[in-house]
């Protein structure tokens, strides 16, 4: 049985439709400027090779299927209602390696939340649980991320 893929969200910032599978917008916002394909104005990411291999894509790929909806909340501790699409590291590849693969380090964001091109998290955003079930268990296990003094998160890294 294969796992059907969540409705993701149109790129056009403040827009909050569906965007048509395949493509990063929405009808309404593909008419009103058929030329933009949001990727091509970012600059290459620092950690381009990892991001392209099996190994990432499976991963965050599960973590999607646990995590369908944007994680960033708002100032009321309201979650956002979009899709989420990509998944970002709260501590970036380049500084902490150990923890790319670690669910306690990903959150997904829809295409309003991601930070393309920011080097892991801010500290500025708060985030939903994230949740994610390792091959071969039934339990679905939930990290939770709680800014501490001094440090952006707290993480739990399995050690």
């Amino acid at each position: 049985m294969t796992a059907i893929a969540p409705p993701t969200s149109c790129m056009t910032p403040l827009c909050g439709n569906h965007a048509v599978k395949g493509t990063f917008r929405c009808i309404d916002c593909t008419k009103a400027k058929p030329s933009a394909e949001p990727q091509k104005n970012f600059p290459k990411r620092r950690n381009e090779a990892f991001y392209h291999e099996p190994e990432w894509t499976k991963f965050t790929k599960n973590m999607k299927v646990f995590n369908p909806q944007c994680q960033e909340l708002d100032a009321n501790g309201i979650q956002c209602p979009n899709p989420s699409k990509v998944s970002h590291h709260l501590i970036d590849p380049s500084d902490r390696p150990d923890l790319k693969l670690i669910p306690s380090n990903i959150v997904c964001l829809c295409w309003h939340h991601q930070n393309r091109g920011q080097r892991g998290d801010d500290g500025k955003a708060n985030y939903a649980p994230t949740k994610f079930k390792f091959p071969f268990t039934s339990e679905i296990v939930t990290y939770e991320h709680k800014k501490t003094a001094g440090q952006p998160f707290k993480f739990w890294i399995g050690q």
